[in-house]
C-alpha cells in the first residue's frame, strides 16, 4: 500500500495529539514499512518517549509491530532515567548558585518536564538552561567552573564575547555529561519582527513561580512568559526547526497551569510576536482539541491564520532533518534573482568564516592552517552535502515545502495586517 510522505506526517502527529483515530481508516492497514518511516520521523524529533505514552494511554486500540512497541518502551524507560540525572544535576546548579546570591531562573524543559508532563521522562531535554542577571553571568560561570563543571572542546572563546554575540555563555558540561548554558536574555538581541523584542525585564523576574523538587524550591518563569518564550523560541528563533516537541510543550503547559491571557498578549504584542502566537497556538489546538485559548479582543476572522496555513504550518514542524538544510539553500538560491546574487552565496559555502568552519569541524584554523581545513571543507561538501542536496532536490516535497515557508514568512512579518 502507498502511502505518501506528508500523509504519514499527519499521522505521525495525529498520534502524538489527543484526537481520537479511527484505526479503521489506515492505521490498521500500515505495513512494517509505514512503521519504521514513522518511528525515524519520531526519533529525529526526541518524540519517541511521547509516541510510546500515547499509544499505550490514548490510542492503544491501534494495532503495533512487536519490535516497534519494544524499542518505543525502550526509549521511554531511558528517557526516565536521564530526566532523573538532570532533575539531581538541576538541585546541584540550584544550590551553588543560592549559596553564592546568585537569583536564577530554570527554562523551558526544566519545568515542563517535572510539572507539566504527566511524567518527566516524556519531555527530553538536551540541556539545562538556567537565566541569571547579566551582571553576575561571568560570576556564575566561574562559580560553576570551580565547582568542576568544564568548558566544551567545540565551543571554545572567551564568555566575554559569548555574552556579546550570544544570549547565552559557552555551554558546561558536567562530570554526568549533562550540558549547562546559562543565559543573559530570553530573546535574540536583534528585532525578529518589527516590534521591540521583550527582554528580560524587573518585571519578568518578579513575576517568577516557585517549585519544590526534593524539598528545595527552585524559580521558573511565570507560566504566561513561558508559553511566549516556547512560541518565540520555535517560530521565530528556530523556523520550526526543533519539531513538534513545542505542540506538546504548549498543549501540557496549558493543561496544568493558569495563563494569564491578557499579560500574554500584552507581551506578545510588544515584542512583535503575535502572529507567531496566534498561529502556533492554533496548530496546537488543532492537535489538542480540549486545549481553552483566550484569543486576544482585537483578533477577528481576517487577522487569524487560515486553515491552509495552519495546515501547511503542522507539517513543517516534521520536515526531515536530511532536506531541510537543502531547502533553506534552494530557496535562498531562488529568492536571489541576481546571478551575481547566486554566486555570492554560493561562495560563502565554499569559502566559510572561521566561525562557520570551527562549528563543523571543532577547531577554528589559523592562518596558516586554512588551506587544510578548506580542503577538508570542499571534500565535506563533495562527498555529503552536495549528493544530499541532489537528492533532496529530486524530492517531489521540496518545491512544497519551499512554498509553505515563504507563507510562513509572510505570516510572521505580519503582511496580513
Amino acid at each position: 500500500m502507498m502511502v505518501s510522505h506528508p500523509r504519514l506526517q499527519g499521522l505521525l502527529l495525529d498520534l502524538l495529539g489527543q484526537k481520537h483515530l479511527d484505526p479503521s481508516q489506515l492505521l490498521d492497514r500500515l505495513e512494517d514499512a509505514h512503521w519504521q518511516t514513522l518511528l525515524t520521523m519520531a526519533r529525529q524529533h526526541r518524540m519517541e518517549p511521547m509516541l510510546h505514552w500515547q499509544l499505550r494511554h490514548r490510542h492503544n486500540h491501534v494495532a503495533v509491530p512487536v519490535a516497534i512497541r519494544t524499542h518505543l518502551a525502550n526509549c521511554h524507560k531511558r528517557s526516565t532515567l536521564r530526566s532523573l540525572r538532570l532533575q539531581a544535576e538541576l538541585l546541584r546548579i540550584h544550590r551553588l548558585l543560592e549559596a553564592a546570591g546568585i537569583a536564577h531562573i530554570a527554562l523551558k524543559g526544566a519545568f515542563l518536564a517535572f510539572f507539566a508532563y504527566p511524567q518527566s521522562g516524556l519531555r527530553p531535554m538536551r540541556d539545562l538552561d538556567i537565566l541569571v542577571p547579566a551582571d553576575c553571568a561571568l560570576r556564575a560561570f566561574q562559580l560553576l567552573l570551580d565547582a568542576g563543571l568544564e568548558r566544551m572542546e567545540a565551543t571554545p572563546g572567551e564568555p566575554e564575547t559569548w555574552m556579546l554575540e550570544h544570549r547565552h555563555l559557552p555551554p558546561l558540561q558536567t562530570a554526568q555529561r549533562i550540558i549547562i548554558e546559562l543565559h543573559t536574555s530570553l530573546y535574540d538581541p536583534v528585532n525578529i519582527s518589527g516590534g521591540h523584542p521583550v527582554e528580560v525585564t524587573t518585571d519578568l523576574w518578579s513575576r517568577a513561580t516557585q517549585a519544590s523538587i526534593a524539598g528545595e524550591n527552585i524559580a521558573y518563569l511565570s507560566s504566561s512568559d513561558l508559553l511566549l518564550h516556547l512560541i518565540v523560541h520555535s517560530i521565530y528563533q528556530h523556523r520550526l526547526d526543533n519539531g513538534p516537541l513545542v505542540l506538546s510543550d504548549v498543549a501540557y503547559l496549558l493543561h496544568k497551569q493558569t495563563i494569564d491571557w491578557p499579560l500574554f498578549w500584552v507581551l506578545a504584542e510588544k515584542g512583535g510576536y503575535r502572529p507567531g502566537c496566534l498561529l502556533l497556538l492554533k496548530v496546537a489546538q488543532a492537535d489538542y482539541p480540549s486545549l481553552t485559548i483566550k484569543w486576544p479582543v482585537t483578533a477577528s476572522d481576517d487577522r487569524m491564520p487560515s486553515a491552509a496555513l495552519i495546515g501547511s504550518t503542522r507539517l513543517l514542524i516534521l520536515r526531515d532533518f536530511e532536506s531541510r538544510n537543502s531547502t533553506y539553500l534552494r530557496r535562498a538560491i531562488q529568492d536571489d534573482k541576481s546571478l551575481s546574487g547566486k554566486i555570492r552565496l554560493l561562495a560563502r559555502k565554499l569559502f566559510p568564516s572561521r566561525q562557520q568552519l570551527f562549528k563543523q569541524h571543532g577547531r577554528s584554523p589559523g592562518v596558516l592552517g586554512l588551506p587544510g581545513i578548506y580542503l577538508r571543507q570542499w571534500q565535506w561538501v563533495l562527498r555529503q552535502r552536495l549528493p544530499q542536496y541532489l537528492k533532496s532536490v529530486c524530492l517531489p516535497r521540496l518545491r512544497s515545502e519551499i512554498s509553505q515557508l515563504a507563507e510562513l514568512d509572510k505570516w510572521l512579518d505580519g503582511k496580513h495586517y
